[in-house]
């Protein structure tokens, strides 16, 4: 018999919102421990760029985002950056 016969009721809603819940939690669990292990290390991102006057757990916690985040949304934060640099180039050339 099933022991949780009461998870073959689940509606695709309710499904969607556990799964939801889940990748929401385990983004923040990846976050907090890259967070972790970056001011351990003394990884710093925001210095690293040159950033400067910035505390150093902010510059911690940034990094942590971007090391937790994974690769993805670096990537499309660099391709809009590039877009918008072309768009730019593009209208200065038409005027």
């Amino acid at each position: 018999m099933d022991p949780h016969p009461e998870m073959l009721n689940l509606s695709a809603n309710q499904v969607n919102a556990i799964r939801d819940d889940r990748t929401l939690f385990l983004w923040g669990f990846n976050v907090a421990l890259a967070s972790i292990a970056c001011g351990l290390l003394g990884l710093s991102l925001l210095k690293t760029i040159g950033v400067v006057g910035i505390e150093p757990w902010v510059d911690t916690l940034v990094t942590g985002l971007a090391v937790g985040s994974g690769t993805k949304p670096l990537h499309d934060l660099i391709s809009n950056i590039q877009k918008a640099k072309e768009d730019k180039e593009d209208t200065a050339k038409k005027v």
